[in-house]
């Protein structure tokens, strides 16, 4: 807070610290791509080739993707929270929906040699990352956070080798290689938990207050202002 002259009048407008600008440009960038994110899988569902999604089911990417980049407000919404929303952590899971929406669109799958690879391993670092910022208390054992992180990375692995199952694998005619494939992602999902688990407690343990900071970082409204007296007694 600036000291003000003697005899100065107040402020009315302040000039946002660090911290209050990062959770600002945090929220404005989901909220964002979140917008982003929507209109691309109305233009899939309208021309599923816009987005080199023909034979990739691209109704059920259009169904699915908006629902997940989206399920955290909703249930934010509907347990009625008192704390402020994590901006951070839904930032990172529609960045999942997104880089794979880019991919397909500039057909960065065929192109490139193992993207497919780097996808499943970011993807599993976001959401394990997410994850362990939501539910782990900033002074909780690695050993918590390892758990988080592993079944969070590890649970949307397998969710999303389900989702391709059912919605077009099933259906494929390349079932030499679908197996291997299947398998290589898990064990990718289970690297990127582990990278997860390595940078977060990695932070956390070299600044326990940049670790704070990360999660007010991820708790603020996109005006910049700390609400964070409005916490829930309980943090759930």
């Amino acid at each position: 807070m600036a000291i003000q002259a003697p005899g100065q009048a107040p402020s009315v407008l302040r000039r946002p610290t660090l911290p209050e600008a990062s959770r600002s440009i945090t929220a404005a960038a989901d909220i964002t791509l979140k917008v982003l994110l929507v209109m691309a899988m109305i233009q899939v569902l309208i021309e599923p080739e816009w987005a080199h999604l023909d034979g990739k089911a691209p109704v059920a990417r259009a169904i699915v993707f908006p629902l997940w980049a989206l399920g955290l407000p909703i249930l934010w919404t509907l347990t009625r929270r008192a704390s402020a929303f994590p901006w951070l952590p839904d930032l990172l899971i529609t960045l999942t929906c997104l880089v794979d929406v880019i991919g397909n669109k500039l057909d960065l799958y065929d192109s490139l040699p193992h993207f497919d690879d780097g996808v499943h391993l970011l993807n599993s670092v976001a959401v394990s990352v997410a994850y362990v910022v939501l539910t782990v208390p900033p002074r909780a054992s690695s050993v918590a956070v390892a758990n988080a992180a592993l079944a969070a990375g590890l649970t949307a692995s397998l969710a999303w080798e389900l989702f391709e199952y059912v919605a077009f694998l099933a259906r494929t005619t390349e079932w030499t290689t679908v197996y291997a494939d299947t398998i290589g992602d898990l064990f990718l999902g289970l690297l990127g938990s582990l990278v997860a688990v390595i940078v977060t407690t990695t932070i956390r343990r070299s600044s326990p207050a940049r670790s704070a900071r990360l999660r007010r970082m991820s708790s603020a409204p996109p005006d910049g202002r700390d609400w964070s007296h409005r916490r829930a007694p309980s943090d759930g």
